[in-house]
């Protein structure tokens, strides 16, 4: 008997998570469409896709570039890549002037590789909106990635302009001075992510790497075994790159 009990609670448990989740979208829905999209944009912050999927199903009153544009992110972060890219054509013939579609479109370009596209697209974005985060720094990875640093470093400086503690962009501008061979500058950046981030430590390692290319061994071996004492295990295999004794 107990053994069945278990198993009916088994069966009802995600049939009381669904009603819940229900339950949470109606009350929701209650306040208006704005709502809704400020809704599924939170939840698809917190990556809780399936909770939006039902948020933006449910709410008629969204309007449809507003809907198109969701599902088209919600696709996205499904790693469906082609459904995703269908929406936002959707989109863009619905409405052309919802320029916020056009970095969607980089987004799924860069996963797909074309580098070239991913800017061209983000450079869309940044005449609608020239401080826009989030294109600025996609557009200075793909330059990147098309080796065009400098470039690159042109569209981090923009972003630093707009938030100066953006490590992730304090990072990159360091990596691609480094693949320049501007190692100075590079330890530079990378020390300026750890004052920020003390446990940013993929900033660590690669301040550690960049101080053996500009012939400063011994600072980059104190810094791994600080690493290594932090239980950063990265640090013992560049530890052997870096620190071999005669």
């Amino acid at each position: 008997m107990v053994k069945f009990y278990n198993i009916i609670l088994i069966l009802i448990t995600p049939l009381k998570k669904t009603i819940l989740i229900l339950f949470f979208v109606f009350i929701k829905l209650l306040v208006n469409a704005q709502t809704c999209v400020e809704l599924c944009n939170d939840l698809l912050a917190k990556d809780k896709l399936t909770e939006c999927s039902l948020v933006i199903d449910s709410c008629k009153s969204v309007p449809s570039d507003s809907a198109l544009y969701i599902r088209a992110k919600l696709s996205l972060k499904n790693n469906n890549l082609k459904e995703a890219d269908k929406y936002c054509n959707k989109l863009i013939k619905l409405n052309s002037n919802y320029y916020e579609v056009w970095f969607i479109k980089g987004l799924i370009a860069s996963l797909l590789g074309n580098h070239e596209l991913a800017v061209h697209y983000f450079k869309i974005v940044l005449e609608k909106n020239p401080k826009h985060l989030k294109a600025l720094y996609n557009s200075a990875l793909n330059k990147g990635l098309q080796e065009d640093y400098r470039l690159a470093i042109i569209d981090l400086d923009k972003c630093l302009e707009i938030n100066p503690n953006y490590t992730s962009a304090i990072y990159s501008k360091g990596y691609f001075n480094e693949l320049l061979g501007n190692y100075k500058e590079a330890i530079i950046y990378y020390s300026n992510v750890i004052s920020i981030d003390a446990n940013y430590n993929d900033a660590q390692l690669a301040l550690a790497y960049t101080y053996y290319l500009n012939e400063e061994k011994d600072k980059a071996c104190k810094l791994v075994e600080e690493l290594i004492d932090k239980g950063v295990q990265a640090a013992l295999d560049l530890k052997t790159i870096l620190c071999k004794t005669k």
